[in-house]
Parts: structure tokens; sequence; C-alpha cells
């Protein structure tokens, strides 16, 4: 789901399978609004149903390449949710990353660091330790470029959970996930367009 799609009226909260029903009739055949979307939006033709959970907090975090190193950075904050763009522009500081090596994976000490970070404690920091170490392996066995998820909350009992996420797949990389490139729609996919040409 694009960042964004709650602001835009992409979550509805319903309280009865029959109201779960009417929203999703409201929703089919419109389109989604956000920024990343841009202007034109994207079709909405499916539409996912889960559970309320009750929200204690809201935490963000993330896995991209850091290029520069050559090596798989942690990006996390206990400022997550909506609004994560608007952390990274104003208050970057808020965003801790972690960079792990090739040569030496995603280390117990550093899932701590990030747990701590967070403000988790207790078993929460087990918790967490086995989210990120999953994340790492799905990031590696599935070639990805990208892999957040925002929020991952605190409920109310104090567990940990993903709410929402996004996955992107290196292009370049498709041929050894066929069964990934196979969930492909295009109709949810943003145009590309080219730049406006110079007027220099």
């Amino acid at each position: 789901m694009p960042v964004g799609a709650a602001k835009a009226g992409g979550v509805k909260l319903v309280d009865s399978p029959e109201k779960a029903a009417e929203a999703a009739k409201e929703m089919f055949g419109k389109y989604l609004h956000t920024h990343q979307t841009g202007p034109e939006g994207l079709p909405i033709h499916q539409v996912y149903v889960e559970p309320a959970s009750k929200i204690e907090r809201e935490l963000y975090v993330s896995m991209v390449l850091n290029r520069e190193l050559s090596q798989i950075a942690f990006i996390v904050s206990a400022a997550g949710g909506m609004d994560i763009e608007e952390v990274a522009e104003h208050t970057p500081e808020k965003l801790i990353r972690v960079d792990v090596h090739p040569a030496a994976g995603l280390q117990p000490g550093q899932c701590r660091v990030m747990a701590f970070a967070l403000g988790l404690s207790g078993k929460q920091i087990e918790e967490f330790t086995t989210i990120a170490q999953g994340l790492y392996r799905l990031y590696l066995e599935k070639d990805a470029s990208l892999v957040e998820i925002n929020p991952l909350i605190v409920t109310g009992d104090g567990h940990l959970v993903a709410l929402d996420a996004k996955l992107n797949i290196e292009d370049n990389a498709l041929f050894r996930q066929k069964e990934l490139a196979a969930w492909r729609d295009p109709s949810q996919e943003t145009k590309w367009r080219a730049p406006p040409p110079s007027t220099n």
C-alpha cells in the first residue's frame, strides 16, 4: 500500500462484516491518490480485511543498500507511522542507521542496539531480534532492494506486530524470483515520465 494511503482514504476502520463490505464497495473503482502515486493515482480493485489492533506505539523499520559502504543498512525510528517522510525531512536525528557487513551478517548486538533505540525492553527485544533476523534473510533470499515495515506496532499487551509492509525486488534479479515476478500487477504501477526538455 502506498505511503500516505490512510490519510488519502485508503484505510477504513469498521466494526462489522457488513460495514466492511460497504466500505469495500465504496472504494472499488475509485483511485487512491498519494504523493507516491502522483496526481493520476492508482486504481483500487483489491482490499485487504484484517482485525483492528490496539496500538500503543508506532515504530519504523526498513532495510536498504548503503551503496557507499556496499553494506545493507537497517534504518529504524521510534517515530514511525504515516509521517515518516516528515521525520526524515525535518528531524533526521530520529532515524537510527545500523550497517550490516556482508561477511559477518546481522549480529544479535546490532539487533539490541536497534531495539534500545526503539525504546523496547524485556521480551520485546527478543521479538524484535526475531523480526530483524527474518527481514535480513528475506532481503537476501528475495534479492530485495527495499524492505520496510511501517508501522511496526507495540500492541496493548506489549507485543510487536507488523501492520503494513513494503518489499521492492531488484529488477535485475527478477529472473531468479519467478514466483514474485508472477505477482506483478501493471495497473498498480505509476507511469514514468521523462522530465521536460531544458530551455537553457
